[in-house]
């Protein structure tokens, strides 16, 4: 019976007015994430833009304009050829694959000679991972790239190995993220086996804070600034935007995304921000793009040391954010399999990674927003197909010089005030400072990457919280501040001990993952006398200063670096932190002090269903995962 419900599933597939609402909102949220992603890459991927020589590079293009052509075609390739091209692949497989798991679900009810109204079943929307794609292109890709413009500056002789050495810094780019998508995806899967215990050892607020303080920083902050930079054509659609998802105004029927897209760009056409020679020079990039594969990126696994401060946490929140969605899908009447989606869920980023793209995907958020719709199961079947006709034919490139910036942002903004927004709305009244907090390490890495941070011994600060490891850090900082709030003392020093012990290995406040340099300032702490912010760091002499000791950057130079936060510095300050949290666990052991009595229960109640929900699935979790067969509802064949 399974194995004919399983084959014969595809004969129940439905078009709906709701399929076609549904699959309107997400490939729009697709289409907008990538366009952003793509425009941020095309951008980071210009040494004139990027590198700290961004003048020099400039007059080096002006005065050979046939690098600066060579180099735009090679930044096109791997965006537009590898990147978009191997995201699309992913989103199909993904789309298709919930697809045709509805459709699974629905013939095997039918088999079981269940009434028609399992018809209705909505498949679970899946795109892109919009808070990842902007940690990946902020912590990994750009960083990257700009270390390998930077070295080919100062080592370049001739035009033709300058050119060489910039091909060279871009690939080995995209190489580190596409192999950090590779290990995400692989992480992911092995955390289907072991989401209940994740849920359960580490604070909800930690969970929400690690991915809040990327969509505050990257997706909020940094996409409202694109509309300010330019006021004339950018106030209107952030103001469109924030009527229509926050206050009620509805635009007819159209949705608000839309209208956001289409009167940004309008205005940015009329004014002049945009210009022809924006959309001509796109020309070129239509037609048929091929698919290749990633194969080339995977063989040198070195960077994932340096990067894994933003691997790890990505792949914790994609695999507990897919077992949530499963759950909240299954509260508005659709069943599905949890561990088989989380499997799924990793396996697409697995799969994007060998075709070559380091973006990840994943289930979205809303399956209930859609189910509400009307979907069922051919809206994610219309996004496979789209998105891919857009990538293979090249048609981003196209879209991306038709709709400025300033028109797309809003719609990424709107995810970030989501994402913050439901998060503070689902956490008790206690842990709002804490969620706070958690937002600290992104904007840290946000200022710093745009050249904001403090000058003096206080960049280092910046540095610390903001680097590379800046989710994972947001994670470990707030489950502890999160169990010191609820006096769970001894859950505290577990997550202090296990702070300490990834300092010590460099996965915690440094830029890459080594016991090398266990006690001396290296990457970023390590600066030279020609780096911003370095007058602190020399005496006129050129000497180190008193706290800085001589130490050598990655291009050998010799340079001074701050000793006060080398890997064994850090170990030390989280050990004294657990040391101090030991003093009042015992004392909360004596039972004589009621102030430091355990709180188990949160201060405030859930002021929705919704809320409700969310609680109750997150308690009955192990339950789920290993519920018995009931007769009465929808069942799921179980491939795990």
């Amino acid at each position: 019976m399974l194995k004919t419900a399983c084959c014969t599933s595809w004969k129940y597939l439905t078009v709906r007015r709701g399929d076609i609402d549904a699959f309107t909102q997400i490939f729009l949220n697709n289409l907008g994430t990538t366009l952003i992603v793509a425009g941020l890459l095309t951008d980071n991927y210009n040494p004139s833009y990027n590198s700290d020589y961004q003048q020099e590079y400039s007059t080096l293009f002006s005065q050979n304009p046939s690098l600066a052509e060579t180099t735009n075609d090679a930044v096109n390739e791997f965006v537009y050829k590898r990147i978009v091209v191997g995201l699309a692949l992913s989103i199909a497989y993904g789309s298709i694959y919930y697809c045709w798991m509805a459709l699974r679900n629905i013939a095997f009810a039918k088999e079981k000679g269940e009434d028609s109204s399992v018809e209705g079943l909505t498949a679970l929307p899946f795109g892109i991972n919009t808070p990842a794609a902007f940690a990946f292109v902020s912590g990994i890709l750009v960083p990257q790239a700009k270390i390998g413009f930077n070295a080919c500056y100062e080592g370049f002789t001739t035009v033709d190995n300058l050119n060489e050495c910039l091909y060279s810094s871009v690939e080995s780019s995209w190489q580190a993220g596409v192999l950090s998508n590779f290990a995400c995806g692989l992480i992911a899967m092995a955390l289907s086996f072991l989401g209940n215990f994740i849920v359960r050892y580490t604070p909800r607020v930690s969970l929400l804070s690690s991915l809040a303080t990327i969509g505050f920083a990257f997706l909020l902050l940094s996409q409202i600034t694109l509309n300010f930079a330019d006021p004339v054509s950018g106030l209107l659609p952030f103001a469109i935007m924030l009527m229509g998802f926050f206050c009620g105004v509805k635009y007819w029927v159209v949705p608000t995304s839309i209208v956001v897209v289409i009167v940004g760009s309008a205005l940015s056409w009329a004014t002049g921000a945009q210009q022809p020679d924006d959309l001509t020079k796109t020309f070129s990039q239509v037609g048929w793009q091929g698919a290749s594969l990633g194969f080339d990126a995977l063989g040198d696994w070195s960077p994932l040391s340096k990067y894994f401060g933003v691997i790890f946490p990505f792949a914790v929140q994609a695999a507990v954010s897919t077992l949530m969605n499963v759950v909240s899908a299954e509260k508005a009447g659709d069943k599905y399999p949890v561990r088989e989606a989380m499997l799924v869920d990793g396996s697409t980023s697995v799969v994007g990674a060998i075709f070559g793209t380091p973006m990840m995907t994943a289930v979205y958020i809303g399956h209930p927003g859609f189910k509400s719709m009307g979907a069922t199961t051919s809206y994610t079947l219309m996004n496979a197909v789209i998105m891919l006709i857009f990538a293979l034919c090249g048609l981003f490139a196209f879209i991306n010089g038709l709709f400025p910036p300033s028109s797309l942002a809003p719609v990424i903004a709107f995810i970030g005030f989501i994402i913050c927004t439901e998060a503070m709305d689902d956490l008790p009244q206690r842990h709002l400072g804490v969620f706070i907090a958690g937002l600290v390490p992104g904007i840290c890495s946000w200022a710093t990457q745009n050249g904001l941070a403090a000058f003096g011994e206080a960049q280092f600060g910046y540095i610390a919280m903001g680097g590379p490891s800046n989710m994972f850090f947001a994670m470990t900082l707030t489950s502890i501040f999160a169990y010191c709030t609820d006096k769970n003392f001894l859950m505290a020093i577990i997550w202090s001990i296990f702070s300490a012990i990834m300092a010590a290995f460099g996965l915690l406040h440094q830029d890459t993952a080594s016991v090398d340099d266990f006690n001396n300032p290296h990457g970023s702490y390590c600066v030279t006398n020609t780096s911003s912010g370095a007058v602190s760091a020399f005496k006129p002499d050129g000497s180190c200063a008193h706290g800085y000791v001589v130490c050598s950057t990655a291009q050998e130079e010799q340079g001074c670096g701050w000793t006060a936060t080398t890997q064994m510095n850090f170990m030390i300050g989280y050990f004294i932190l657990a040391a101090w949290l030991a003093i009042f666990y015992v004392l909360q052991r004596t039972q004589k002090f009621p102030d430091l009595k355990q709180i188990t229960e949160p201060n405030t109640q859930p002021q929705n269903e919704a809320q409700i929900e969310y609680r109750d699935a997150m308690r009955s979790l192990s339950q789920i995962e290993n519920r018995k067969t009931d007769t009465n509802n929808i069942q799921s064949p179980q491939l795990v």
